[in-house]
């Protein structure tokens, strides 16, 4: 299907005297070629490139002259798109300002938590953390974190932030891991053995 784009070319010297009121050229784009047709604009049927148009002869060289080698005037009436991309790049930077924000606002809102606040400001002792994980966590990801079911947790510090593995541990929103929700002592525990994995 071509697209399509009309704009009026009276004025343009596209059309004679004893035309219809108003001409309308329309300019259509079809696998990568352009071409136009010749309308009116009293909501009459358009005349189709294959029929005879009913113009004048004068108006007909006049518009066959305007397709092979169109006018600037002609192109920036019928389509700007300098005005199209401009707005194309306005709301892909609204949107990426947008998404953006959003992010920011999700971080502040993890990060404001007073559960994660607490296990932050907590110190961790890597040997309690141990036995936590081996009856919360060893059973999916192995003994030594190497993975089995679950995969393996060795050097998950490096690839994820203290914020996003305490996120991780109690939310549950990461199937099959179930929610687990250890006390705050325990998770600083639980984050200082997965540092050293």
């Amino acid at each position: 299907m071509p697209v399509v784009v009309s704009g009026s070319l009276r004025g343009i010297s596209l059309v004679e005297k004893g035309d219809p009121p108003d001409i309308l050229v329309v300019k259509f784009f079809n696998a990568g070629k352009t071409g136009a047709i010749a309308v009116r604009n009293d909501r009459s049927p358009p005349i189709a490139p294959d029929r005879p148009w009913n113009f004048p002869p004068k108006t007909l060289q006049n518009v066959k002259r305007t397709l092979i080698s169109p006018p600037a005037s002609v192109n920036t009436q019928l389509v700007n798109p300098k005005i199209s991309l401009s707005r194309l790049l306005l709301f892909i930077s609204g949107a990426l300002l947008a998404m953006g924000i959003i992010f920011l606002g999700f971080r502040l809102a993890t990060i404001s938590d007073p559960y994660v606040q607490e296990v932050l400001a907590l110190p961790g002792n890597a040997g309690r953390g141990y036995e936590i994980f081996q009856i919360n966590c060893a059973g999916c990801h192995g003994k030594f974190g190497d993975g089995s079911v679950g995969p393996s947790l060795h050097e998950v510090s490096r690839r994820k932030s203290k914020i996003s593995l305490i996120e991780q541990v109690v939310s549950g929103k990461t199937p099959p891991m179930p929610k687990f929700q250890p006390d705050p002592q325990e998770m600083a525990d639980l984050l200082i053995y997965l540092e050293h994995l």
